[in-house]
C-alpha cells in the first residue's frame, strides 16, 4: 500500500456510534447554518424590495387582532372600540 502508516494501530481508528452521531450532527449543523445565513442574506433584502414595489404588504398583524380577525391598524386608531367594558 502506498499510503500505509506505520505508527497507527487497526483499533485507533474504530469510530464507535457516539462519535460518528457526534460528527454527523456538527456536520448538519454546520451545513444548516450556512443555509440559514443564505436565507438571510437573500430573503431580507427580497423582501424589502417586494414591500417598496407594494407586492408584499408592510402591514404588521398582533395576535390580537388574529383573535378578532380585524387588521392591527385598525386595534391602533381606535383602542377604546373593542374594549369590552364600553
Amino acid at each position: 500500500m502506498p499510503f500505509d502508516f506505520p505508527f497507527v494501530s487497526p483499533i485507533l481508528g474504530y469510530l464507535g456510534p457516539g462519535l460518528s452521531a457526534g460528527a454527523v450532527a456538527v456536520v448538519l449543523g454546520i451545513v444548516g447554518s450556512i443555509f440559514l445565513a443564505l436565507f438571510a442574506v437573500v430573503w431580507y433584502p427580497l423582501k424589502r424590495l417586494l414591500q417598496a414595489a407594494g407586492i408584499l404588504s408592510r402591514q404588521k398583524r398582533t395576535i390580537s387582532s388574529l383573535d378578532d380577525g380585524e387588521d392591527a391598524d385598525q386595534d391602533e386608531e381606535d383602542p377604546q372600540s373593542h374594549s369590552k367594558d364600553a
